[in-house]
């Protein structure tokens, strides 16, 4: 027996995206029902994920993976102009499909001005990047609530800037606008209900919009140079006031000063900011204030910090304050240190005694912390100075620098954190390549399976799984260890000791979910 039209929709709204596909294939009324659901928000991704993992992802979409499915799907929005006004989200992720660009381009430029009911798009690939020129060509531009990803071409177009209208743009992320002159091309005061603004001078992948850890983010760009860079960036778009109702602020790539913190103070309302995350910047040192001196009094509802901050100091003191001096409460802290300079013993046992001004509140923590000083063993020692650490007891999420001999000490620190969930150690001296030194052979035989790196593999998962075993006697609570080193390994704990692959491009979704 058929079911009426209104079941099947209802039905549809249930189940994931793929079987909505299989259930419109099952006839063409069922195909001419569930089309304008299949094609309302569609993700271009190409990435390899494990089995099982799609449910993962915090919005539902309909995926295009194969090169086949890509092309026939920008075929049938030239084709048809009505499949165009069903499309509300477009994304393209970091692996897209391999379609030349050209003929890319050429769809895109036929299809954009049919998109009259866009309402997101994001553009994550770093292959290439959206002209802003396309992009003036979505009609619906005016009513779009959010806007991400890396863009080139301001110099011809100004975006956002034609004409007089007041935008409802929600979400704006912009990447690659390299020229700190194209900033002033935004019009960024024409956003009155802007809630998240994101501005980096280099590319970026969705990491930066995802719950990723904040050295992942940047890890293939080289820091801004301070001495070099004389671009005043915030100064081109702070001379009129920006939405009061901006909850999120991200800088990434930025060369910044104490001038500029004064500048946003009097651009944006500081007290309504939420979310900080100031990634891959330098600081140019300006009398005694720094750039989060000036912040600090004003962040008092800051609740998600990331930092990934050096100065010409080569220190971090600036951080330490803030952190340990800021009027709000903080959930959630991801905290990247760089400590390059030979005159000073690094302020590790600081840094660690300031974040536990946030023991009650703080349920995530991220902290990598990497030091030119060395002991006599040629490495850092880390363990010791983080066992105020135990003082977290609400973390549901721990990413640690540690050495392998130190993860017996570390167990000790981290055995009173009965809410942890997920641990993640970046192991600093952990070596799990074979290099080949002064032999006749390729090192090719070393970097492919063979019997005798198998072997090697082998005993390294063993090891890491008996140190999974450690951690899991005294934390009951624990669902995954996580081992940083040339390659990452995943461990579930849940009930038994289990490495599971593949996780790298979902693991931060699984956090985000089982840490909100």
């Amino acid at each position: 027996m058929d079911l009426p039209p209104e079941l099947i929709s209802k039905i549809s709204t249930y189940i994931a995206t793929s079987d909505v596909l299989r259930l419109g294939y099952t006839c063409k009324a069922n195909y001419d029902l569930l089309l304008p659901q299949i094609y309302s928000s569609v993700t271009i991704d190409s990435s390899r994920l494990p089995y099982g993992t799609e449910d993962l992802k915090s919005t539902r979409s309909t995926t295009i993976k194969s090169l086949y499915s890509f092309t026939l799907f920008m075929k049938n929005l030239y084709s048809n102009q009505k499949y165009c006004s069903y499309v509300r989200v477009l994304q393209f992720m970091d692996e897209i499909p391999d379609l030349p660009e050209l003929e890319l381009f050429h769809f895109l430029e036929k299809i954009f001005p049919n998109l009259s009911n866009l309402e997101q798009l994001k553009w994550f690939t770093i292959q290439m990047y959206l002209s802003c020129e396309l992009l003036s060509k979505v009609p619906n531009l005016v009513n779009m609530k959010s806007v991400v990803g890396n863009f080139k071409s301001f110099e011809k177009v100004n975006l956002f800037a034609g004409d007089n209208h007041v935008y409802r743009l929600e979400e704006l992320s912009v990447s690659g606008f390299g020229q700190h002159t194209n900033l002033a091309k935004l019009a960024l005061p024409r956003f009155v209900n802007l809630s998240s603004l994101t501005l980096s001078r280099n590319s970026s992948t969705s990491a930066l919009k995802n719950s990723e850890h904040a050295s992942s983010v940047s890890n293939f760009i080289e820091l801004p140079d301070p001495y070099v860079d004389e671009a005043n960036y915030i100064a081109q778009f702070s001379a009129f006031p920006l939405s009061q109702s901006i909850t999120e602020l991200v800088l990434k790539d930025m060369c910044i000063c104490a001038n500029d913190a004064n500048r946003l103070s009097k651009t944006i309302d500081l007290n309504q900011i939420k979310t900080l995350k100031l990634l891959n910047c330098t600081e140019k040192v300006q009398g005694v204030d720094y750039f989060l001196d000036v912040l600090q009094p004003k962040m008092v509802n800051l609740h998600t910090l990331s930092l990934g901050l050096s100065n010409e100091a080569n220190a971090n003191d600036s951080a330490i304050r803030f952190i340990k001096y800021l009027p709000s409460k903080l959930r959630k802290l991801e905290l990247q240190v760089r400590w390059s300079s030979l005159h000073r013993e690094p302020e590790l046992r600081e840094t660690v005694n300031a974040i536990t001004a946030h023991r009650g509140t703080l349920t995530y923590l991220d902290f990598d912390f990497e030091s030119v000083h060395q002991n006599k063993d040629g490495c850092y020692r880390y363990a010791s100075q983080l066992q105020k650490l135990s003082q977290l007891h609400n973390l549901k999420f721990l990413r640690v620098p540690v050495n392998q001999y130190e993860i017996p000490e570390l167990i000790r620190v981290v055995n009173n954190l009965q809410r942890l969930q997920f641990l993640q150690l970046a192991l600093k001296d952990f070596k799990t390549p074979i290099i080949n030194n002064n032999t006749l052979i390729s090192q090719e035989y070393f970097d492919y399976p063979n019997s005798v790196t198998l072997n090697y593999h082998n005993t390294i998962v063993d090891q890491l799984a008996n140190f999974c075993r450690d951690f899991k006697t005294f934390l009951t609570t624990l669902r995954y260890l996580v081992f940083e080193a040339s390659e990452t390994y995943f461990f579930n704990c849940y009930r038994h000791i289990v490495q599971e692959r593949g996780l790298e491009s979902v693991f931060g979704e699984m956090v985000k979910r089982e840490t909100a």
